[in-house]
């Protein structure tokens, strides 16, 4: 196996306090074919002067009869040593690079060399390479924080690596690989709790099946969350009761079926999806408004349909002849006659509905709400549904005259008039969920 280092140099290297530094040590235990030396304008001046860092990995491999190939990344300009951007990108560009080079080698990575900031940066490239780039830390010969005490200007290449008491038969290894697992597994349930914020749970998943400190809890919630926005009620339904806690707010009926799929519509909203949202609106319509004529006015309009089977769906007409046939079936037939001009037999949509609740419903409140969800999807759902255009919240209220706020108003409002018992926390529904989801994570 053949290794490449990348190191930055700091100033116990390459040997300090008659001990190999962090660049020796690591060189000393892994023979790596080429070192890569990264040297800050202060490091690179001590270089300069003496030669002090190529020189030491030249009498080591002559001690272990191997050549290093030294590379020397100078950067003059850079004085800034604690910052952290000035190194991150640099090191990305340089390692990349390296993997380029040599696709087949195990690139090491000195993590214990250079200022904090480098070494931060070093460990974060190591965290996110998938295994590509190995973090190496070298502890001090006693164990603990061990500020160089040598003056780092006054260096003899020859009498400190006489001293150098490394070069010595039964040396300690103080190298060991740095566990970037618990770094990594950190940043991914930083990231899962990005895509939970955003609603987007298949990404959350996606990111968790790669990561091994998230329990079975957080997995099935997160598989529940994803199922919930697809609008899978019995891959819901499965999965909710191994939990305790009340994460559908509605169970059952056509009730669920209408929250559930509101705040599916609120999400687009939330995520800004104003195509997806204005096209979604017809089915959401007519659901609500069936609701509040059957709860509400005691009319079941399908009651007067023929329910035709059109490639495994069922399409309701409303006609005449049914109509007829009962007395209230006729105070329908002449509203609709008298909107129409006659009404003729077609499918059953919100138009028919529209007509119905203004000849027969009493509240004004309900009407106006009701002639509004009718007006947009005239306006707005008819040509987002049909045209390849760009929809936002400037478009649908220039075509409306309404808000994506005004119309989600009317659509909870018309709900909770059908079916006053619906506690209005479900609006929160999903960020309560995601609570839950992060509670696990």
């Amino acid at each position: 196996m053949s290794y490449i280092l990348f190191s930055p140099v700091g100033t116990t290297d390459p040997i300090t306090d008659n001990h190999d530094g962090a660049v020796l040590h690591i060189c000393r235990k892994y023979k790596p074919k080429k070192v890569y030396l990264y040297l800050s304008k202060e490091m690179l001046e001590l270089h300069q002067k003496d030669n002090r860092y190529c020189d030491a990995l030249e009498r080591l491999g002559k001690l272990l009869s191997h050549s290093f190939d030294v590379e020397c990344i100078a950067r003059p300009e850079l004085t800034e040593v604690q910052v952290f951007d000035n190194f991150y990108m640099d090191f990305e560009s340089l390692i990349n690079g390296i993997k380029k080079e040599y696709p087949e080698d195990n690139i090491l990575l000195n993590v214990s060399s250079g200022t904090p900031a480098m070494k931060s940066a070093l460990q974060l490239l190591a965290a996110l390479s998938d295994g590509i780039c190995i973090p190496i830390q070298v502890s001090t010969p006693n164990k603990k924080s061990n500020p160089r005490r040598d003056d780092i200007h006054q260096y003899d290449n020859e009498i400190y690596w006489e001293l150098n008491e490394d070069n010595l038969d039964g040396y300690e290894d103080r190298c060991s690989i740095s566990s970037t697992l618990n770094l990594m597994e950190r940043i991914k349930k930083e990231i899962i709790k990005r895509h939970i914020d955003a609603y987007d749970y298949h990404a959350a998943c996606t990111v968790a099946e790669s990561m091994n400190s998230i329990g079975d809890k957080a997995r099935t919630l997160l598989q529940l969350a994803r199922n919930r926005i697809l609008l899978k009620q019995r891959e819901v339904d499965k999965l909710r009761i191994l939990f305790d806690e009340l994460i559908i707010p509605v169970f059952n009926g056509e009730a669920r079926k209408i929250v559930e799929y509101l705040l599916w519509l609120d999400i687009k909203l939330k995520r800004r999806e104003y195509a997806d949202f204005i096209r979604g609106i017809t089915p959401i319509v007519v659901n609500i408004m069936d609701l509040y004529l059957e709860k509400q006015m005691n009319i079941r309009i399908k009651d007067y349909c023929v329910r035709k089977s059109s490639r495994g769906n069922d399409v309701y007409y409303l006609t005449r002849n049914e109509l007829s046939k009962t007395e209230k079936g006729n105070r329908i037939l002449a509203a609709l006659d008298e909107h129409f001009h006659p009404y003729y037999d077609t499918f059953y949509t919100a138009a028919q509905q529209t007509v119905i609740i203004n000849a027969f419903s009493k509240d004004r409140d309900v009407i106006d709400r009701v002639n509004l969800l009718r007006l947009v999807e005239e306006s707005v759902r008819n040509i987002a549904a049909h045209e390849i255009i760009y929809v936002d919240e400037e478009f649908i209220q220039k075509q409306s005259s309404y808000s994506t706020k005004q119309i989600m108003d009317a659509l909870w409002y018309l709900l909770t008039k059908s079916v006053p018992s619906i506690p209005c926390s479900i609006w929160n529904s999903y960020d309560n969920m995601n609570q839950l989801i992060k509670s696990y994570l």
